[in-house]
């Protein structure tokens, strides 16, 4: 286990792993994560409201090995399932892990090591492998901001440090089953954070008929919608714009729109980090006369005006910033966002 030489010194390894109707499953992906190499875990096993003998099946495991813990709760999506399973764990780093999926047994000894040697790490990964119903490698694209904003780049279970997990507030369980792993990593890496990829498969991703990658994609319209919603400013400083149903041709389609509607931003100075957001003001704010929005904890209000500029004096040094957008150079909308 490299310079992590004994459990004492070993940090806790929270895995949380919701479960939902999985009786035929469920016992396998228990016995990989029981099997690493890396002892210092605890295994919250949360049942998402089954029909079946899933939550029995983990409680029988929680009463022969001590690191195991079983949950049960009203169904409400994995999304949800995660959030309260990292509610009830304890370790320093995370790793989610489905309960029809397997990981390595050295996977999470090789992780913890990276991280304790890399404080700047905020995600390890690992490749990954098809099993079941279909075989070969999972090839994700490797991780880039710029790749992360067009696809999701990662398994779900990789490595992550708990207070970042937190720190994002978990998952959004309004995205119930459709990508809301993908939200949670732009969550998560948006701002910064580098990213390991270990060179050993570690991942076994299960491929039924059922399984959330492939159910979600009869949701993508509304994924993208909420992705646009959730990251304009991720999206405006990696794709030049929003994210696309053609999402590999979004920079491109992006260039295209500005080169008919440019765009005039100022940022005061104290706010120039808040420059993407109000490039993005366009999308923010639409054709509403008014509304409110949180950047970076930052609570600001949104008009629409005439006059920026003159908008800007009269609101002085509450004022964020302004964007005007020229259509087609001709007609132009202007909106400012100032502190309430």
């Amino acid at each position: 286990m490299g310079s992590i030489s004994s459990k004492m010194e070993a940090p806790l390894v929270s895995v949380v792993m919701p479960a939902y109707n999985m009786e035929g499953y469920i016992a396998e992906s228990i016995e990989s994560v029981l099997a690493s190499d890396y002892q210092n875990i605890e295994l919250v096993v949360v049942d998402d409201g089954s029909q079946d003998a899933t939550h029995s099946i983990a409680q029988k495991y929680q009463a022969k090995d001590s690191r195991v813990k079983a949950l049960t709760k009203a169904n409400g999506g994995q999304g949800c399932a995660r959030n309260f399973g990292v509610q009830h764990c304890s370790g320093k780093y995370l790793l989610l892990v489905d309960s029809d999926d397997l990981i390595g047994r050295s996977y999470i000894s090789q992780a913890v090591e990276v991280m304790e040697r890399d404080s700047s790490v905020e995600v390890v990964t690992c490749r990954g492998e098809f099993f079941d119903g279909r075989t070969g490698s999972w090839r994700l694209k490797p991780y880039t901001p710029a790749t992360l904003a067009k696809r999701n780049v990662f398994t779900i279970s990789s490595l992550m440090r708990r207070e970042s997990y937190l720190r994002v507030g978990g998952f959004d369980d309004s995205m119930h089953n459709y990508c809301e792993d993908w939200a949670f990593w732009i969550a998560l890496l948006k701002d910064g954070g580098n990213v390991v990829t270990l060179p050993t498969v570690e991942f076994y991703y299960r491929v039924r008929s059922g399984s959330s990658r492939f159910v979600g994609r009869k949701y993508k319209g509304e994924l993208i919608s909420t992705l646009n919603r959730k990251f304009p400013d991720f999206f405006e400083r990696e794709l030049g714009g929003r994210l696309h149903s053609q999402r590999s041709l979004s920079p491109l389609l992006n260039r295209l729109h500005r080169l008919f509607c440019p765009l005039t931003v100022a940022a005061a100075d104290r706010f120039s980090h808040l420059e993407y957001y109000l490039r993005a003001l366009p999308r923010i704010a639409g054709s509403a006369p008014r509304c409110t929005a949180t950047w970076q904890g930052v609570d600001v209000q949104i008009i629409r005006t005439t006059n920026p500029r003159s908008a800007a004096q009269q609101f002085g040094d509450r004022v964020v910033g302004y964007c005007t957008e020229r259509r087609f150079w001709v007609f132009s909308r202007s909106w400012i966002a100032y502190l309430p």
